[in-house]
Protein backbone atom coordinates (compact mmCIF):
# COMPACT_ATOMS: atom_id res chain seq x y z
CA UNK A 1 0.00 0.00 0.00
CA UNK A 2 1.45 3.37 -1.09
CA UNK A 3 1.05 6.32 1.22
CA UNK A 4 1.95 9.92 0.37
CA UNK A 5 4.50 11.83 2.41
CA UNK A 6 1.76 13.97 3.96
CA UNK A 7 -0.30 10.90 4.87
CA UNK A 8 2.73 9.38 6.60
CA UNK A 9 3.25 12.67 8.47
CA UNK A 10 -0.33 12.51 9.75
CA UNK A 11 0.02 8.88 10.79
CA UNK A 12 3.35 9.50 12.55
CA UNK A 13 1.92 12.50 14.40
CA UNK A 14 -1.20 10.57 15.43
CA UNK A 15 0.93 7.64 16.60
CA UNK A 16 2.79 10.08 18.86
CA UNK A 17 -0.48 11.01 20.52
CA UNK A 18 -1.29 14.26 18.73
CA UNK A 19 -4.94 15.25 18.23
CA UNK A 20 -6.27 16.46 14.88
CA UNK A 21 -6.18 20.01 16.19
CA UNK A 22 -2.50 19.65 17.11
CA UNK A 23 -1.70 18.05 13.74
CA UNK A 24 -3.43 20.97 12.02
CA UNK A 25 -1.26 23.46 13.92
CA UNK A 26 2.01 21.52 13.48
CA UNK A 27 1.57 20.97 9.73
CA UNK A 28 0.06 24.41 9.18
CA UNK A 29 -3.05 23.05 7.47
CA UNK A 30 -6.73 23.52 8.30
CA UNK A 31 -8.67 21.05 10.42
CA UNK A 32 -10.89 20.38 7.38
CA UNK A 33 -7.78 19.42 5.37
CA UNK A 34 -6.72 17.06 8.15
CA UNK A 35 -10.16 15.41 8.04
CA UNK A 36 -9.88 15.09 4.25
CA UNK A 37 -6.52 13.34 4.56
CA UNK A 38 -7.97 10.95 7.12
CA UNK A 39 -10.78 9.99 4.76
CA UNK A 40 -8.20 9.09 2.10
CA UNK A 41 -6.11 7.13 4.60
CA UNK A 42 -9.15 5.19 5.82
CA UNK A 43 -9.99 4.19 2.26
CA UNK A 44 -6.45 2.96 1.66
CA UNK A 45 -6.46 0.90 4.83
CA UNK A 46 -10.14 0.04 4.44
CA UNK A 47 -10.40 0.96 8.11
CA UNK A 48 -13.45 2.20 10.00
CA UNK A 49 -11.70 4.69 12.26
CA UNK A 50 -8.68 6.91 12.71
CA UNK A 51 -7.49 4.72 15.55
CA UNK A 52 -7.62 1.62 13.37
CA UNK A 53 -5.57 3.42 10.70
CA UNK A 54 -2.87 4.31 13.23
CA UNK A 55 -2.89 0.75 14.51
CA UNK A 56 -2.57 -0.76 11.01
CA UNK A 57 0.12 1.70 10.04
CA UNK A 58 2.11 0.84 13.15
CA UNK A 59 1.54 -2.84 12.45
CA UNK A 60 2.64 -2.40 8.82
CA UNK A 61 5.85 -0.71 9.88
CA UNK A 62 6.51 -3.33 12.51
CA UNK A 63 5.93 -6.18 10.08
CA UNK A 64 8.22 -4.51 7.59
CA UNK A 65 11.02 -4.45 10.16
CA UNK A 66 10.33 -8.05 11.03
CA UNK A 67 10.61 -9.11 7.39
CA UNK A 68 13.64 -6.90 6.85
CA UNK A 69 15.51 -8.52 9.66
CA UNK A 70 14.15 -11.97 8.77
CA UNK A 71 12.52 -12.37 12.14
CA UNK A 72 9.98 -15.15 11.69
CA UNK A 73 9.02 -15.76 15.22
CA UNK A 74 5.21 -15.89 15.37
CA UNK A 75 5.37 -15.22 19.08
CA UNK A 76 7.24 -11.97 18.46
CA UNK A 77 4.70 -10.94 15.82
CA UNK A 78 1.84 -11.63 18.23
CA UNK A 79 3.52 -9.50 20.89
CA UNK A 80 3.98 -6.67 18.41
CA UNK A 81 0.31 -6.80 17.43
CA UNK A 82 -0.77 -6.84 21.05
CA UNK A 83 1.41 -3.86 21.85
CA UNK A 84 0.11 -2.02 18.79
CA UNK A 85 -3.48 -2.65 19.83
CA UNK A 86 -2.73 -1.46 23.37
CA UNK A 87 -1.08 1.69 22.03
CA UNK A 88 -4.04 2.36 19.76
CA UNK A 89 -6.47 1.98 22.67
CA UNK A 90 -4.40 4.23 24.91
CA UNK A 91 -4.21 6.82 22.14
CA UNK A 92 -7.97 6.73 21.64
CA UNK A 93 -8.54 7.28 25.36
CA UNK A 94 -6.01 10.10 25.40
CA UNK A 95 -7.80 11.86 22.54
CA UNK A 96 -11.18 11.46 24.25
CA UNK A 97 -9.86 12.87 27.54
CA UNK A 98 -8.20 15.75 25.70
CA UNK A 99 -11.52 16.68 24.09
CA UNK A 100 -13.32 16.52 27.44
CA UNK A 101 -10.62 18.56 29.18
CA UNK A 102 -10.69 21.31 26.55
CA UNK A 103 -14.48 21.62 26.75
CA UNK A 104 -14.49 21.50 30.56
CA UNK A 105 -11.88 24.23 30.92
CA UNK A 106 -13.71 26.48 28.45
CA UNK A 107 -16.95 26.02 30.40
CA UNK A 108 -15.38 26.48 33.85
CA UNK A 109 -13.45 29.58 32.76
CA UNK A 110 -16.64 31.07 31.37
CA UNK A 111 -15.34 31.12 27.79
CA UNK A 112 -18.16 28.84 26.62
CA UNK A 113 -21.81 28.43 27.45
CA UNK A 114 -23.21 24.96 28.07
CA UNK A 115 -24.46 24.85 24.48
CA UNK A 116 -21.10 25.90 23.07
CA UNK A 117 -19.39 23.34 25.29
CA UNK A 118 -21.67 20.55 24.06
CA UNK A 119 -21.28 21.71 20.44
CA UNK A 120 -17.51 21.35 20.76
CA UNK A 121 -17.77 17.99 22.51
CA UNK A 122 -20.19 16.64 19.90
CA UNK A 123 -17.91 17.58 17.03
CA UNK A 124 -14.93 15.95 18.73
CA UNK A 125 -16.90 12.78 19.48
CA UNK A 126 -18.16 12.55 15.91
CA UNK A 127 -14.56 12.77 14.69
CA UNK A 128 -13.23 10.29 17.24
CA UNK A 129 -15.94 7.71 16.55
CA UNK A 130 -16.18 8.49 12.82
CA UNK A 131 -19.89 9.07 13.08
CA UNK A 132 -21.70 11.14 10.48
CA UNK A 133 -24.04 13.10 12.73
CA UNK A 134 -25.46 13.14 16.25
CA UNK A 135 -26.73 15.11 19.23
CA UNK A 136 -26.33 15.69 22.96
CA UNK A 137 -29.52 16.55 24.81
CA UNK A 138 -31.15 16.87 28.19
CA UNK A 139 -34.11 14.69 29.19
CA UNK A 140 -36.90 16.73 30.76
CA UNK A 141 -40.48 15.99 31.76
CA UNK A 142 -43.60 17.94 30.82
CA UNK A 143 -47.11 16.92 31.85
CA UNK A 144 -45.67 13.65 33.15
CA UNK A 145 -44.09 12.77 29.79
CA UNK A 146 -40.34 12.82 29.03
CA UNK A 147 -38.92 14.67 26.05
CA UNK A 148 -35.50 15.60 24.69
CA UNK A 149 -34.20 19.16 24.94
CA UNK A 150 -31.36 19.48 22.45
CA UNK A 151 -28.14 21.20 23.57
CA UNK A 152 -25.93 20.19 20.62
CA UNK A 153 -27.12 18.96 17.23
CA UNK A 154 -25.49 18.35 13.87
CA UNK A 155 -27.14 20.46 11.21
CA UNK A 156 -28.64 17.85 8.88
CA UNK A 157 -31.50 20.02 7.61
CA UNK A 158 -32.68 18.54 4.29
CA UNK A 159 -35.03 21.19 2.90
CA UNK A 160 -35.95 24.86 3.23
CA UNK A 161 -38.45 24.24 6.04
CA UNK A 162 -36.05 22.27 8.22
CA UNK A 163 -33.22 24.70 7.52
CA UNK A 164 -35.42 27.56 8.71
CA UNK A 165 -36.52 25.54 11.75
CA UNK A 166 -32.89 24.86 12.64
CA UNK A 167 -31.93 28.51 12.15
CA UNK A 168 -34.72 29.84 14.37
CA UNK A 169 -34.66 27.35 17.23
CA UNK A 170 -31.11 25.99 17.41
CA UNK A 171 -29.89 28.86 19.61
CA UNK A 172 -32.22 27.93 22.47
CA UNK A 173 -32.32 24.22 21.61
CA UNK A 174 -34.87 22.17 19.74
CA UNK A 175 -37.41 20.07 21.64
CA UNK A 176 -38.18 16.53 20.49
CA UNK A 177 -41.35 15.08 21.98
CA UNK A 178 -42.02 12.27 19.50
CA UNK A 179 -40.49 9.22 21.18
CA UNK A 180 -41.49 6.77 18.43
CA UNK A 181 -37.85 6.78 17.43
CA UNK A 182 -34.60 5.03 18.24
CA UNK A 183 -33.58 7.78 20.64
CA UNK A 184 -37.08 7.59 22.10
CA UNK A 185 -36.50 3.90 22.77
CA UNK A 186 -33.39 4.81 24.78
CA UNK A 187 -35.35 7.40 26.80
CA UNK A 188 -38.32 5.13 27.48
CA UNK A 189 -36.26 2.07 28.42
CA UNK A 190 -33.34 3.85 30.09
CA UNK A 191 -31.01 1.47 28.25
CA UNK A 192 -28.31 1.78 25.62
CA UNK A 193 -29.75 1.34 22.12
CA UNK A 194 -27.50 -0.05 19.40
CA UNK A 195 -29.04 -0.47 15.97
CA UNK A 196 -26.73 -1.32 13.09
CA UNK A 197 -29.64 -1.88 10.70
CA UNK A 198 -31.56 1.24 11.62
CA UNK A 199 -33.51 1.38 8.38
CA UNK A 200 -35.17 -1.95 9.22
CA UNK A 201 -35.47 -1.42 12.97
CA UNK A 202 -39.12 -1.32 14.08
CA UNK A 203 -38.22 1.08 16.86
CA UNK A 204 -37.02 3.70 14.38
CA UNK A 205 -40.53 4.80 13.37
CA UNK A 206 -39.29 5.82 9.94
CA UNK A 207 -37.63 9.05 8.81
CA UNK A 208 -39.11 12.05 6.94
CA UNK A 209 -38.77 12.33 3.18
CA UNK A 210 -35.42 13.83 2.28
CA UNK A 211 -33.86 13.06 5.65
CA UNK A 212 -30.26 11.81 5.34
CA UNK A 213 -30.01 7.99 5.51
CA UNK A 214 -29.95 6.48 8.98
CA UNK A 215 -27.80 3.35 8.63
CA UNK A 216 -26.71 2.82 12.21
CA UNK A 217 -27.53 4.45 15.54
CA UNK A 218 -26.20 4.53 19.07
CA UNK A 219 -28.21 6.03 21.93
CA UNK A 220 -26.60 6.28 25.38
CA UNK A 221 -28.68 7.49 28.36
CA UNK A 222 -27.03 9.87 30.82
CA UNK A 223 -27.91 9.41 34.49
CA UNK A 224 -27.30 11.56 37.54
CA UNK A 225 -25.88 10.05 40.73
CA UNK A 226 -29.34 8.63 41.38
CA UNK A 227 -31.34 6.61 38.89
CA UNK A 228 -32.80 9.71 37.24
CA UNK A 229 -32.13 9.95 33.52
CA UNK A 230 -31.04 13.51 32.79
CA UNK A 231 -29.68 13.33 29.25
CA UNK A 232 -28.97 11.36 26.10
CA UNK A 233 -26.13 11.08 23.60
CA UNK A 234 -27.08 10.02 20.08
CA UNK A 235 -24.64 9.13 17.27
CA UNK A 236 -25.43 7.94 13.77
CA UNK A 237 -23.83 6.29 10.74
CA UNK A 238 -20.51 5.10 12.08
CA UNK A 239 -18.62 3.10 9.48
CA UNK A 240 -18.85 -0.51 10.57
CA UNK A 241 -21.65 0.21 13.03
CA UNK A 242 -21.60 0.51 16.81
CA UNK A 243 -20.48 -1.99 19.43
CA UNK A 244 -20.26 -2.35 23.20
CA UNK A 245 -16.60 -1.37 22.88
CA UNK A 246 -17.66 2.03 21.51
CA UNK A 247 -20.00 2.49 24.49
CA UNK A 248 -17.16 1.60 26.85
CA UNK A 249 -14.88 4.06 25.05
CA UNK A 250 -17.45 6.85 25.53
CA UNK A 251 -17.87 6.35 29.30
CA UNK A 252 -15.68 9.35 30.26
CA UNK A 253 -17.80 11.49 27.95
CA UNK A 254 -21.01 10.20 29.55
CA UNK A 255 -19.74 11.08 33.03
CA UNK A 256 -18.67 14.54 31.91
CA UNK A 257 -22.00 15.26 30.23
CA UNK A 258 -23.80 14.27 33.43
CA UNK A 259 -21.61 16.70 35.38
CA UNK A 260 -22.30 19.50 32.89
CA UNK A 261 -26.06 18.96 32.97
CA UNK A 262 -26.20 18.77 36.78
CA UNK A 263 -24.11 21.93 37.02
CA UNK A 264 -26.35 23.64 34.47
CA UNK A 265 -29.47 22.74 36.44
CA UNK A 266 -27.93 23.95 39.70
CA UNK A 267 -27.05 27.24 38.03
CA UNK A 268 -30.61 27.63 36.74
CA UNK A 269 -31.93 26.96 40.26
CA UNK A 270 -29.46 29.47 41.72
CA UNK A 271 -30.55 32.15 39.25
CA UNK A 272 -34.20 31.34 39.93
CA UNK A 273 -33.64 31.57 43.68
CA UNK A 274 -31.88 34.91 43.33
CA UNK A 275 -34.78 36.16 41.25
CA UNK A 276 -37.26 35.00 43.88
CA UNK A 277 -35.23 36.75 46.58
CA UNK A 278 -35.07 39.90 44.47
CA UNK A 279 -38.82 39.74 43.88
CA UNK A 280 -39.43 39.27 47.61
CA UNK A 281 -37.18 42.18 48.48
CA UNK A 282 -38.88 44.36 45.88
CA UNK A 283 -42.27 43.43 47.32
CA UNK A 284 -41.05 44.16 50.86
CA UNK A 285 -39.76 47.57 49.77
CA UNK A 286 -43.06 48.32 48.08
CA UNK A 287 -45.00 47.38 51.22
CA UNK A 288 -42.70 49.48 53.40
CA UNK A 289 -42.93 52.47 51.07
CA UNK A 290 -46.74 52.64 51.21
CA UNK A 291 -47.15 51.76 54.90
CA UNK A 292 -48.90 54.52 56.91
CA UNK A 293 -46.59 53.95 59.89
CA UNK A 294 -42.94 55.03 59.94
CA UNK A 295 -40.62 52.14 59.03
CA UNK A 296 -36.83 51.84 58.98
CA UNK A 297 -34.90 48.65 58.23
CA UNK A 298 -31.18 48.64 58.93
CA UNK A 299 -28.46 46.09 58.18
CA UNK A 300 -26.46 44.30 60.93
CA UNK A 301 -23.68 46.86 60.47
CA UNK A 302 -26.26 49.62 61.10
CA UNK A 303 -26.68 51.02 57.59
CA UNK A 304 -30.05 52.07 56.19
CA UNK A 305 -31.43 49.31 53.95
CA UNK A 306 -34.97 50.66 53.54
CA UNK A 307 -36.79 53.67 54.95
CA UNK A 308 -40.24 54.96 54.00
CA UNK A 309 -41.60 58.44 53.44
CA UNK A 310 -43.90 58.15 56.44
CA UNK A 311 -40.94 57.98 58.82
CA UNK A 312 -39.25 60.99 57.21
CA UNK A 313 -42.49 62.96 57.52
CA UNK A 314 -42.96 61.99 61.17
CA UNK A 315 -39.58 63.51 62.07
CA UNK A 316 -39.63 66.32 59.52
CA UNK A 317 -36.56 64.99 57.70
CA UNK A 318 -36.30 66.42 54.15
CA UNK A 319 -35.41 64.26 51.14
CA UNK A 320 -36.51 61.07 49.45
CA UNK A 321 -36.24 57.61 51.04
CA UNK A 322 -33.76 56.51 48.35
CA UNK A 323 -31.35 59.27 49.46
CA UNK A 324 -30.83 57.59 52.83
CA UNK A 325 -30.07 54.03 51.67
CA UNK A 326 -26.57 53.10 52.83
CA UNK A 327 -26.35 55.97 55.33
CA UNK A 328 -25.24 55.14 58.93
CA UNK A 329 -28.22 54.84 61.25
CA UNK A 330 -26.42 56.20 64.36
CA UNK A 331 -25.90 59.49 62.53
CA UNK A 332 -29.60 59.74 61.70
CA UNK A 333 -30.51 59.00 65.33
CA UNK A 334 -28.21 61.80 66.49
CA UNK A 335 -29.79 64.18 63.97
CA UNK A 336 -33.37 63.67 65.26
CA UNK A 337 -32.74 63.18 68.98
CA UNK A 338 -33.34 66.86 69.70
CA UNK A 339 -37.04 66.37 68.92
CA UNK A 340 -37.53 64.18 72.02
CA UNK A 341 -38.22 65.37 75.56
CA UNK A 342 -35.29 63.26 76.79
CA UNK A 343 -32.74 63.07 73.90
CA UNK A 344 -30.13 61.14 75.88
CA UNK A 345 -32.67 58.53 76.96
CA UNK A 346 -33.71 58.12 73.30
CA UNK A 347 -30.10 57.40 72.19
CA UNK A 348 -29.41 55.14 75.19
CA UNK A 349 -32.52 53.03 74.53
CA UNK A 350 -31.60 52.58 70.85
CA UNK A 351 -28.12 51.39 71.84
CA UNK A 352 -29.63 49.10 74.48
CA UNK A 353 -32.00 47.46 71.99
CA UNK A 354 -29.29 46.96 69.37
CA UNK A 355 -26.85 45.58 71.94
CA UNK A 356 -29.41 43.21 73.43
CA UNK A 357 -30.47 41.86 70.04
CA UNK A 358 -33.96 41.06 71.32
CA UNK A 359 -37.19 42.34 69.82
CA UNK A 360 -39.16 44.81 71.96
CA UNK A 361 -42.63 46.32 71.61
CA UNK A 362 -44.40 49.15 73.41
CA UNK A 363 -41.77 51.85 73.96
CA UNK A 364 -43.57 55.22 74.20
CA UNK A 365 -41.60 58.35 73.22
CA UNK A 366 -42.62 61.93 74.04
CA UNK A 367 -41.64 64.72 71.68
CA UNK A 368 -41.12 68.32 72.79
CA UNK A 369 -43.98 69.51 70.55
CA UNK A 370 -46.47 67.35 72.45
CA UNK A 371 -46.67 64.46 70.06
CA UNK A 372 -46.32 60.93 71.35
CA UNK A 373 -44.93 57.97 69.33
CA UNK A 374 -45.04 54.27 70.06
CA UNK A 375 -42.03 52.28 68.86
CA UNK A 376 -41.61 48.63 67.93
CA UNK A 377 -38.19 46.99 67.51
CA UNK A 378 -37.89 43.68 65.60
CA UNK A 379 -34.71 41.62 65.13
CA UNK A 380 -34.80 39.63 61.88
CA UNK A 381 -32.89 36.43 61.23
CA UNK A 382 -31.72 34.21 64.08
CA UNK A 383 -29.72 34.77 67.27
CA UNK A 384 -26.72 33.18 65.58
CA UNK A 385 -27.05 35.19 62.38
CA UNK A 386 -28.89 38.50 62.61
CA UNK A 387 -30.05 39.75 59.19
CA UNK A 388 -31.12 43.22 60.28
CA UNK A 389 -33.26 45.40 62.52
CA UNK A 390 -36.73 46.78 61.80
CA UNK A 391 -37.97 49.94 63.58
CA UNK A 392 -41.66 50.85 63.47
CA UNK A 393 -43.03 54.16 64.75
CA UNK A 394 -46.76 54.90 65.21
CA UNK A 395 -48.24 58.26 66.15
CA UNK A 396 -50.46 57.69 69.22
CA UNK A 397 -50.88 61.35 70.14
CA UNK A 398 -54.63 61.42 69.45
CA UNK A 399 -55.19 58.26 71.44
CA UNK A 400 -53.22 59.64 74.37
CA UNK A 401 -55.17 62.91 74.21
CA UNK A 402 -58.47 61.04 74.15
CA UNK A 403 -57.52 59.03 77.19
CA UNK A 404 -56.55 62.23 79.01
CA UNK A 405 -59.96 63.80 78.18
CA UNK A 406 -61.64 60.66 79.45
CA UNK A 407 -59.88 61.14 82.76
CA UNK A 408 -61.20 64.74 83.10
CA UNK A 409 -64.90 63.93 82.51
CA UNK A 410 -66.79 64.58 85.78
CA UNK A 411 -68.53 61.63 87.32
CA UNK A 412 -72.29 61.45 87.00
CA UNK A 413 -74.62 59.59 89.31
CA UNK A 414 -78.25 59.00 88.42
CA UNK A 415 -80.80 60.47 90.83
CA UNK A 416 -82.01 58.16 93.51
Amino acid sequence: MKLTTRERQLLDAAANGNTDRQISDDLNISIETVSSYWRGIRLKFQASSRTECVARYAQQRSEYLVVKHEVESSELLREIKDRTAAQAQALAQKNMLAAITDASLAYIMGHSSLKECFDTLLQDVLNLTYSEYGFIGEVLVEDGKPYLQEHALTNIAWNDDTRELYRIHHAEGLKFKNLNTLFGAAILTGSVVISNEAANDRRAGGIPNGHPPLNSFLGIPIFSGSKEMIGLIGLANREGGYTDEVVEYLKPLITSCATFIIGYRLELERVSMLQRVADSEALAREIISVAPTGLLYETPDRKVAVVNQSLLNMFGVPGNPEDFVGQPCPGIAQAIKGQFVDPDAFIARVDELIGGGVSANGDVLDLIDGRRYQREFIVTGSPDQVRGYLWRYRDITRKAFTRQEDCNIPSFSPPV
